[in-house]
C-alpha cells in the first residue's frame, strides 16, 4: 500500500480490576487521529496484546477500526504462538476492517 509517515500505537487503558477500560481506549484512538497520526497499529508491544485474550484482542481491533473511521489507516496486530493462530487472528482482523496487518514471529 505505500504507507508513509507515523503510525502510532494507542496504549490499552485498563480499569482497577484488570479489564479493558473501552471508553478510554477510544478516546486515546480518537486522540491520534485527531494529533495528526498517518496511521494506527493495534494491538502490538505498546498497546500489550501480550496480556489480552484472543476476543479481547479481536474487540479492541474493532474498536479501533470503528473510531478511526476510515480517518487514516488501520493496522491490526496478529501476532500468534504459532502460523495457524496468527492466520486466524489474521482472518478476524480482515473481517472487523483493518486495512492491514503486523505479526512478529512465533517465540
Amino acid at each position: 500500500m505505500g504507507f508513509r509517515g507515523v503510525f502510532t500505537i494507542p496504549v490499552t487503558p485498563f480499569d482497577e480490576q484488570g479489564a479493558i477500560d473501552f471508553p478510554s481506549l477510544e478516546s486515546c484512538v480518537q486522540f491520534c487521529v485527531d494529533a495528526g497520526a498517518h496511521g494506527l497499529v493495534m494491538p502490538v508491544n505498546a498497546s500489550e496484546f501480550f496480556t489480552l485474550s484472543d476476543a479481547e484482542r479481536l474487540r479492541v481491533i474493532e474498536t479501533g477500526v470503528k473510531v478511526n473511521a476510515g480517518a487514516i489507516p488501520f493496522v491490526a496486530g496478529i501476532s500468534g504462538v504459532s502460523p495457524q493462530h496468527a492466520l486466524e487472528l489474521s482472518l478476524r482482523a480482515q473481517d472487523a476492517g483493518a486495512d492491514e496487518q503486523i505479526a512478529l514471529p512465533p517465540t
